[in-house]
């Protein structure tokens, strides 16, 4: 159970970064905030985990 745990945690901590980087790209292109983006992933990552 707890090595399970240590790769959800791990696996969300990548995944934030990569959304981080890519709300970042998005906005250097876009010009939109890179909050909303990440908001928006951040919730349908997690409708698709749990």
């Amino acid at each position: 159970m707890g090595f399970r745990k240590k790769i959800l945690i791990g696996l969300s901590a990548v995944m934030v970064i990569m959304v981080f980087l890519g709300g970042i790209g998005l906005n250097e292109m876009n010009k939109t905030p890179s909050g909303v983006y990440f908001i928006t992933v951040q919730n349908s990552t997690a409708s698709c985990n749990f």
